[in-house]
């Protein structure tokens, strides 16, 4: 397991919330923090990677 996820939520082909949905159901998973990074402001978005078991969630500007 890796010892830290940074994660974005808006990925081309499976949405963040499942992989992160699918790495807190890994043996070990739930302890490996995760810092979700997403271009979308919407609280729902950030509440939501909380309920899934984030550490941090950011809302940020595209670079």
């Amino acid at each position: 397991m890796p010892h830290l996820v940074i994660l974005d939520l808006k990925l081309p082909r499976i949405s963040g919330f499942e992989v992160l949905a699918r790495l807190r159901s890994e043996p070990g998973g739930k302890d490996v923090p995760v810092v979700v990074h997403s271009s979308s402001w919407e609280a729902r978005d950030i509440d939501r990677a909380y309920r899934l078991g984030a550490a941090r969630a950011a809302a940020l500007e595209p670079l």
